[in-house]
């Protein structure tokens, strides 16, 4: 080091004694010295280092500048899903404001007050903020109390409230008066004038923006254009241009004017309107709007910040949290972008093969450096969407948002699944299956909730996303129609396997359920009798078996004590000894119910009416009430089209067909069955 210090020196003394330039005389440098031509020759900064050796530049520079510490890069902080958006939220309106004020202007001396019930005056109040001061909400009658407590603790000096005294009273005035603080009112006969009274404070613009007056959702949207143009928003009437606006229009130099924006569709600013504007100004205004307040929204975003670096999210269905965003817009410039409340874009568009106008094109499209932040709860905001807002901020794919559509999920009522499902045992989609339907079944609606349903199949529940369903039409499907191979007459049962079988007089209950089980494929290797014997017989209680025989009439008994001998309890239990546990007691259903079994390939068994009678009440010899005809009867298909169910009746030997209203007046009567699957 000391060496080639000391060369250094004597180089630069021989070349001041004898005259020769360093230019000149360079061959005379060691080729192992690297010099820094900048430092002894500044005039020529361009020049290239002539080094042979790396290592010898790297030493030199350390040794220059010992003290030196190295410039540090400016790292931008890398956005992920855990900073890329933050969400700013109240519990109310009131403390939302509030939270803004204090994340985004907490050295404000001066706020903006506005009623929490008129959306227009918190939009005119954009004119006066230009991102300098936050906008507060009260009530009309009285200062909010949260409010109170924040002007409080901020230390606020001044509040500019806008409106009338029918907005804000005077109460409320002279209540911040006397809290010390200062107050300026702008106000006016309408929310025309009180607009133009503060677009007065941008009357050196050389651009207008237009908004509704009457639709808060346009009007916002605005805010972020206002910004980058250093513009007024001035509202008007969806077919009038307000008489408050047209004097503003007429005290500004129009000369001035380059450009004009309105923001909107016709739904929100007619075309009259709009010429008229355009007149005045002598000029064509620019219509932004989109098919939706959404895509109105993304398409003043594309203009007014086509290279955001951030964005604000609000959403597009309640005002008081957006609204509260317009200032925060001007100060850290971005746009507003408004959202559905369950995702970034509209079901219809994140399904449209046309990308263009969605907020995911939008926003994916942008390269954001900066955080980026959403105003308002998950009950203006859900978490689907706001995961979606940052998922397309970094560009990654979007999350399914599920949303449940009450008009098809009916609590108690059915759907119809449009896809092969599978029924879950929670409400996660990692959880296990409980049973897998094929498609076009009839499911039973057990639970409702915002993103997941419990359907019940064949009598089994489970938890699904509620997408890929209809709401149950009977008459969207066709006929459903199970053959009964052995249809039994309990007086005069048909032999089997040459075998003539034994009448059963008061048997038509078990026999109704045989012809229900054979329908299904169960109990096919049973004979009538075999399968009659197979019951719980001779019991005096029809709640746990077959009280007396099914082959042996007793008048006093079946006209005195009871006609119904085998309850659907235990018929059930007794079934499933055949059907594998696929038998069910669905006493109680409606015909509704009934329908939607039979169309799911299901056969009923129900207690109804011998020959189809009106139904029989009589006193038992105990005094009670009992019903004196009673009669098993089998279900086994339905016609939509015709409305006629088809039958097997022990009471007949061949399949009858019967209509809705027979039908429906003979099980309705008792609502007694037990369906085999």
């Amino acid at each position: 080091m000391n060496k080639k210090k000391l060369l250094i020196a004597f180089l630069l003394a021989f070349s001041m004694t004898t005259g020769i330039s360093y230019a000149e005389e360079e061959n005379i440098i060691s080729p192992k010295v690297e010099i820094n031509d900048e430092q002894l020759n500044p005039e020529n900064s361009s020049k290239q280092e002539n080094s042979t050796e790396k290592a010898d530049q790297a030493e030199k520079k350390d040794e220059e500048q010992p003290n030196e510490q190295p410039k540090k890069e400016e790292h931008k902080e890398v956005l992920t899903d855990k900073n890329v958006v933050e969400r700013v939220e109240g519990h109310d309106r009131f403390e939302s404001a509030n939270k803004i004020h204090d994340e985004f202007f907490d050295k404000a001396e001066e706020v903006v007050l506005t009623s929490s019930d008129v959306f227009a005056d918190a939009i005119s109040s954009g004119n006066i903020t230009d991102g300098k001061m936050p906008i507060l909400y009260t009530e009309g009658s009285k200062l909010n109390e949260k409010t109170r407590q924040q002007l409080k603790n901020r230390n606020i000096k001044k509040v500019h409230i806008i409106g009338g005294e029918k907005t804000i009273s005077k109460d409320v005035e002279e209540f911040l008066k006397k809290m010390g603080i200062e107050v300026e009112r702008i106000d006016g006969h309408d929310r025309y004038a009180v607009n133009a009274k503060l677009a007065k404070n941008k009357k050196d613009a050389d651009t207008l923006v237009f908004a509704s007056g009457e639709n808060y959702a346009d009007s916002l949207s605005s805010v972020g254009l206002a910004n980058k143009t250093k513009s007024p928003i001035l509202l008007v009437q969806k077919n009038v241009l307000p008489t408050s606006i047209k004097e503003y229009l007429s005290s500004i130099d129009k000369t001035k004017i380059l450009k004009s924006y309105i923001v909107g569709g016709t739904n929100s600013i007619s075309d009259s309107v709009k010429a008229e504007i355009d007149s005045i100004l002598n000029l064509k205004s620019t219509r932004i709007a989109g098919a939706d307040r959404y895509k109105t929204s993304v398409e003043v975003s594309k203009i007014a910040y086509p290279n955001a670096k951030k964005a604000i999210f609000t959403t597009g269905e309640v005002y008081a949290d957006a609204l509260a965003a317009a200032p925060v817009s001007q100060k850290i410039d971005a746009p507003i972008v408004l959202v559905p409340k369950d995702n970034i874009q509209l079901e219809k568009e994140a399904n449209s093969s046309n990308k263009t106008q969605t907020h995911e094109n939008y926003l994916k499209g942008l390269n954001v450096e900066e955080k980026s932040y959403v105003f308002g709860g998950e009950n203006s905001i859900s978490d689907d969407c706001f995961t979606n807002i940052k998922n397309a901020l970094l560009k990654k794919d979007l999350i399914k948002v599920y949303k449940t559509d009450r008009n098809v999920f009916r609590l108690k009522d059915y759907v119809v699944n449009n896809k092969a499902i599978s029924l879950l045992t929670e409400m996660k989609d990692s959880a296990k299956k409980v049973i897998d339907v094929a498609v076009n079944k009839i499911l039973k609606v057990v639970k409702v909730e915002d993103k997941w349903v419990n359907l019940s199949f064949n009598g089994i529940n489970g938890w699904i996303r509620p997408e890929g369903f209809k709401y149950y039409n009977p008459q969207d499907f066709g006929i459903s129609h199970i053959t009964v191979p052995n249809i039994m007459n309990q007086m005069n049962p048909k032999s089997q396997r040459g075998i003539k079988q034994k009448a059963a007089p008061i048997g038509c209950e078990p026999t109704a359920m045989y012809h229900a089980l054979q329908a299904k494929g169960y109990a096919l290797e049973y004979t009538y009798n075999e399968f009659l014997n197979q019951l719980p017989m001779n019991t005096n209680n029809n709640n746990t078996g077959f009280s007396r025989n099914p082959y042996v009439w007793d008048a006093y008994y079946h006209t005195r004590v009871m006609a119904t001998y085998m309850n659907p309890e235990p018929m059930t239990k007794f079934a499933n000894r055949f059907a594998n546990g696929k038998a069910e007691n669905i006493s109680g259903s409606n015909m509704r119910d009934i329908i939607a079994e039979l169309q799911n390939g299901n056969t009923i068994m129900y207690y109804g009416t011998l020959r189809w009678e009106k139904p029989k009440w009589s006193t038992n010899v105990y005094g009670k009430r009992f019903f004196a005809n009673n009669h098993g009867i089998c279900i086994n298909g339905y016609n939509p089209k015709t409305n006629r169910f088809y039958i097997a009746d022990p009471w007949y030997s061949n399949e009858i067909t019967k209509s809705y209203s027979e039908l429906s007046e003979n099980y309705l009567s008792r609502r007694m069955a037990v369906v085999v699957r």
